[in-house]
């Protein structure tokens, strides 16, 4: 029997799945992640008779922000993620889903 530690393996496995589902300057759930959140919640709603409600916000010039100062903006951004998970609860998801 060969055995072997493959610690770090799944350490860069894992560390691919979250960058993928990401986004890279907030940590958000990206769009992919979104779609299958979205799709989860809809999938259960239907199962339990329930309903979901979707909240999109579009931030005119937010390219424009991030690209001027990223740095403070991560900074608002985590903080605001912060304040809205809690408002949304334990079953919402907040997310950066395009740009």
């Amino acid at each position: 029997m060969i055995a072997r530690d493959i610690t770090e393996r799944k350490r860069a496995e894992e560390r691919i799945r979250y960058m993928a589902h990401h986004d890279a300057l907030t940590g958000l759930p990206n769009r992919l992640l979104l779609r299958d959140r979205i799709g989860q919640a809809i999938a259960h709603a239907r199962r339990n008779q329930e309903q979901v409600a979707v909240l999109f916000l579009d931030l005119d010039g937010f390219k424009h922000i991030t690209t001027r100062s990223a740095t403070k903006l991560a900074t608002v951004c985590c903080v605001w993620r912060a304040g809205v998970c809690s408002a949304a609860g334990a079953t919402g998801i907040v997310s950066h889903a395009w740009g």
